[in-house]
């Protein structure tokens, strides 16, 4: 498990982010039970190649012996699913993936290539996440706006993390959401905007500081090139910056506290 380069950086700059404030609940719903009637794919090299048949499990994913993957998930080539982790039925993991320990892939999830999920990570129905994302320990997302326990009828609502985005631990993403690629959410934060590519964020709920590199170094900006790697940030996108400076003046003004109280209650569930 992975704790350091862009989880670090990530964690570093959202270390001020208090976590917990919305109220954001991450309710499977569905207990061990959560795997299709088929049952579960055997565990090890062997279960992953019987499972290949029934899903598309490639036939060198390794599945640790105490990992929950179903016969039906879909897994690329080279990815590895790590002690207590749960893969739902039609889930879709993409190549050269890490599933950390005790992380929960729900049914119809959506993982790119090389993406790196630590620890205790929940990815909910209607999460799509882009290929060489980093999604920190214990960080969840959401996918029900008005979570009850007694709402069967409820909607899911869809949560898109563009290419290279990483997310620090413990932060909250609340549904609707868009974070774009190489966005950085900081350790901690709650996120209920969207992100502009290259955007750093923090906070609860989670405002704009400045913008990273590709890398993760913090940079100066548009056309600036980036003094860890040489990269030259592209232009952010003029509706999207104009959006960010107009949120930050009116969060003096008390709006901020109100956009995350409108979407306090956004909670996480997985179908039965």
């Amino acid at each position: 498990m992975r704790e350091d380069g862009s989880g670090g950086a990530a964690g570093k700059a959202g270390a001020g982010g208090s976590a917990g404030a919305s109220g954001a609940g991450g309710n499977s719903g569905n207990g061990a039970a959560g795997n299709d009637a088929a049952g579960v794919a055997g565990n090890g090299a062997a279960g992953a190649g019987a499972a290949a048949a029934g899903g598309g499990i490639a036939p060198d994913v390794f599945i640790h012996p105490t990992a929950d993957v179903s016969r039906d998930a879909r897994i690329g080539a080279g990815t590895k699913i790590w002690n207590g982790a749960q893969v739902r039925e039609l889930a879709r993991i993409g190549k050269s993936c890490i599933i950390s320990k005790n992380a929960y892939i729900d049914t119809q999830a959506v993982l790119g290539d090389r993406v790196k999920v630590q620890n205790n990570v929940n990815v909910y129905h209607g999460v799509e996440v882009g290929d060489d994302v980093f999604l920190g320990p214990s960080m969840t997302f959401t996918n029900d706006m008005f979570p009850r326990a007694f709402n069967s009828d409820w909607k899911i609502t869809e949560t898109r993390v563009r290419k290279g985005a990483s997310i620090g631990a413990n932060a909250t993403i609340v549904c609707g959401v868009t974070i774009g690629e190489y966005a950085m959410v900081g350790a901690g934060s709650v996120v209920t905007r969207d992100v502009a590519p290259h955007e750093l964020v923090v906070g609860n709920p989670a405002r704009s500081i400045g913008r990273v590199c590709r890398c993760g170094e913090r940079a100066a900006g548009a056309g600036r090139r980036c003094e860890a790697c040489g990269y030259v940030l592209p232009e952010a996108d003029a509706e999207a910056g104009a959006g960010a400076g107009a949120r930050a003046g009116r969060m003096g003004a008390g709006e901020g506290a109100s956009a995350a109280g409108e979407r306090a209650g956004a909670g996480g569930r997985g179908r039965p």
